[in-house]
């Protein structure tokens, strides 16, 4: 702005002012720029955590799942499976066993 005052031509007056003038627009750009980056965020920010609350769901879920078979799978054991010389009992598969275990508390 100081250069306006010495400047002596018209054209150097009017090449100034423009110089102003394309600092001014590309400072609101800028700005809209950061906001729209702000905005951006905000939505990342949401997405994650509608994210994470649909993981929690899943992972609840399959807890309940995987208690359930559990819970089922001893049943299933206590009533079929012949006990052993320990007083086990098991059930063979092919490659597995299923056996109801005590296991001490963590």
């Amino acid at each position: 702005m100081d250069s306006i005052d010495v400047a002596e031509k018209p054209a150097s007056r009017e090449a100034i002012l423009e110089e102003i003038g394309q600092s001014l627009r590309q400072t609101k750009v800028k700005r809209d720029g950061v906001v729209a980056f702000l905005r951006h965020c905000e939505v990342q920010k949401q997405f994650a955590d509608e994210e994470i609350e649909r993981i929690q769901k899943r992972k609840a879920f399959i807890s309940r799942v995987k208690e359930e078979l559990e819970n089922r799978l001893i049943q299933i054991v206590e009533q079929f499976a012949v006990p052993d010389r320990k007083r086990g009992r098991r059930l063979e598969g092919n490659c597995s066993l299923l056996r109801i275990q005590k296991n001490p508390a963590a």
